[in-house]
């Protein structure tokens, strides 16, 4: 999606579901408008790597924040940053002290399946998003 502004919640958002929020100038934003009501169905080429943009003829640059589009790149979300971190995780489950339901010094098998599930949710990741005549490189 590119435009001259969004919203920062709608920004924010996106990036964590793997929409691209490109902000471009109001100009390009006119131009290209005006190319997809001439010619319906123009594809729209996004590079996350150089942030440009291409549509028909026209093309330019747009700005994202480096941090999303590093999660993007990478085909990372929450979760899956917080999982690259799981060894670390587990030492600290196991070293913490054990609530009431815990078993004495391991982490009960429960919560371990639950976080190593949640990496298989991930697995097909960026998800498939509904792409009207745009494509991501």
């Amino acid at each position: 999606m590119l435009a001259p502004k969004f919203a920062d919640i709608f920004r924010g958002n996106s990036g964590k579901q793997g929409l691209v929020t490109g902000i471009i100038s109001q100009e390009d934003c006119e131009s290209l408008w005006k190319l997809l009501e001439a010619e319906p169905g123009t594809q729209v080429t996004v590079s996350l790597e150089d942030k440009t943009w291409r549509a028909g003829a026209l093309s330019g640059t747009f700005q994202i924040d480096d941090y999303v589009r590093w999660t993007l790149m990478e085909g990372l979300d929450d979760i899956a940053l917080t999982l690259r971190h799981e060894d670390e995780i587990e030492a600290y489950e196991a070293a913490r002290r054990p609530s009431s339901r815990d078993p004495p010094g391991e982490i009960p098998p429960q919560r371990r399946r639950r976080v190593r599930s949640r990496l298989n949710d991930f697995a097909h990741w960026p998800p498939t998003l509904a792409r009207v005549g745009a494509s991501y490189i």
